[in-house]
């Protein structure tokens, strides 16, 4: 298990690497009958009202509903990663191609043509107001509009695997192997300060 269950507050759904997806009874610790997912799934389910959102390394994401129920939604060229987002009606999801997608859940249309960054993105996707930021393995932040154009880009440096958070009116970003270990930026771009441990 590389993430933390999720839940609707009646069950509780767990991802894990063995290519399965597990439903438990939090009240009688007892799984229902697993779902193959057809790869390894290293993060967290996403939450909605028709049921839970799972990427995988399947390279496609599924809808599973508490009764057992489950079907392919999209696809990708390549692995999912990070754990879908959803946000209203629209789910945001991104692949080690570094592509990033925006489905519309009631029509199942992807929201706009190919979006892709500078490198693979292993993070899930941050969502803040109008924008959608994304985190790519070669070290770059991109905030996104809705319409998947980029507003702004910033070169971090270093790899960023983990996903960006929002503190205030910053976002955080903790890139690998970079000049420093945490970076905050507004919703502009602009660097508001680094942080870097004493040695």
């Amino acid at each position: 298990l590389w993430s933390a269950p999720s839940t609707d507050g009646s069950l509780l759904y767990v991802t894990s690497l063995d290519h399965h997806f597990h439903m438990i009874d939090p009240s009688e610790g007892v799984s229902k009958d697993s779902i193959d997912l057809g790869g390894a799934a290293p993060s967290s389910p996403a939450v909605g009202s028709d049921g839970v959102y799972v990427g995988s390394f399947a390279s496609t994401v599924e809808l599973i509903k508490a009764n057992g129920q489950h079907e392919v939604i999209a696809t990708t060229e390549s692995w999912i990663w990070g754990s879908p987002v959803l946000d209203a009606e629209t789910l945001y999801y991104a692949d080690l191609d570094g592509k990033v997608y925006s489905l519309d859940l009631a029509s199942e249309r992807q929201n706009w043509d190919t979006v892709q960054p500078d490198g693979p993105v292993v993070a899930s996707l941050l969502i803040v107001g109008d924008q959608i930021y994304v985190a790519t393995a070669a070290g770059t932040l991109v905030a996104l509009d809705r319409e998947g154009k980029t507003v702004w880009e910033k070169t971090i440096g270093g790899k960023i695997y983990t996903t960006p958070v929002i503190s205030g009116d910053l976002i955080l970003v903790a890139p690998y192997q970079a000049e420093f270990v945490l970076a905050a930026y507004d919703a502009e771009g602009k660097q508001a300060w680094t942080f870097t441990p004493e040695k």
